[in-house]
Order: C-alpha cells, then sequence, then structure tokens
C-alpha cells in the first residue's frame, strides 16, 4: 500500500467540499494533540540534559497550504531569543516543575496590539498577552534571556564598559 502525501490528502478534503466545524471541538483536540507534544519534547529533554532546560515552540505556517500550521518543538539548554510565534516553556530542575515564560502572537497581532492597547479584551489571557507583546517589543524579554544566559546587558542592548573590570585586567577592555 502506497502512503498518500500530505498534498494529496489536502487536495482531497479541498475537492470534497468544506464541513461545517465545531470549533470548540476543534480546538480542544489541537490543545490534547499539543500538551502530548509537549510532554514527549519534555521527556526527551530530561532524558538529553540533567539540568534545567528549554523547551521552545515555533509555530510556521505552511506556504501552499494557507489552513496549515504545524507546531515545531526544540530542547534547548541556553534560553532562546524571543521572536514572534514562538513559546517558550522552561523546566527548572530545582524546583521540579515546567513553567510557560512567554507565548508571542504573530507579527501582525503583535503589532496591533502593541500600537493599539485599547483592542485587547477584557479577559485574563488577553491582558497577559497584551503584557508580553509590551515586554517583547520593551526589551525585557531578551534582557531575561540573556540575564538568564549569563550575558550582562544594558538597556540599550550595546556592550557595556565597566570600569572595575578595566582596572582589574591592566588596560584590556572587557565587553560584556
Amino acid at each position: 500500500m502506497i502512503k498518500k502525501t500530505v498534498g494529496q490528502k489536502v487536495n482531497e478534503i479541498r475537492e470534497k467540499g468544506f464541513q461545517s466545524i465545531n470549533l470548540r471541538e476543534t480546538s480542544h483536540a489541537m490543545g490534547e494533540k499539543h500538551q502530548k507534544d509537549l510532554m514527549e519534547t519534555f521527556d526527551l529533554g530530561q532524558a538529553q540534559y540533567s539540568g534545567s532546560f528549554f523547551i521552545e515552540v515555533i509555530f510556521k505556517k505552511e506556504k501552499f497550504f494557507d489552513e496549515m500550521v504545524r507546531n515545531y518543538m526544540v530542547v534547548k539548554e541556553a534560553c532562546p531569543r524571543p521572536i514572534v510565534n514562538q513559546s517558550l516553556y522552561h523546566f527548572d530542575h530545582q524546583k521540579g516543575e515546567l513553567e510557560l515564560w512567554w507565548h508571542l502572537p504573530p507579527v501582525a497581532v503583535a503589532i496591533t496590539l502593541w500600537t493599539h492597547p485599547e483592542f485587547c479584551g477584557f479577559d485574563k489571557a488577553s491582558i497577559e498577552r497584551l503584557k508580553t507583546v509590551q515586554a517583547f517589543y520593551g526589551g525585557d524579554l531578551i534582557r531575561k534571556s540573556h540575564e538568564y544566559n549569563c550575558k550582562i546587558v544594558d538597556t540599550t542592548l550595546r556592550p557595556s564598559f565597566d570600569r572595575d573590570e578595566y582596572d582589574k585586567k591592566k588596560g584590556k577592555i572587557i565587553l560584556a
């Protein structure tokens, strides 16, 4: 038996026509699959690293299929740079818990929330999304990432000059 490619399956579905779907059931099923994939990635991270680690989830739309979005989950030891369409989970080995550090929406949503915060809803999830977008564009998330990775970052994200380090190293400038 020959397996069908994703493109063939999508074309078959398009030929049949769109059926009415229940958005709540679809999102619930997607949430369950996302949780399952996240836990599998978490298990891989625990097997790979003995200490704390990150799980970066990147959401990408397929170029040729408008309706298809894929999640790429990557385990990393260092904290990645924040980008749009990304979720970042951190497993703290000492506490033994997995926590969501941030979830950044797609570019259009992020820019809209940044330029027009009045469009934000009043529910808890919308307010958290707005705070995350403001932290992203304000530079707080990149600072948090760099601080975790043991790098010193000033507010302008440029190399800083430390006079004490200069004196200790006898004339060698240390850029952090």
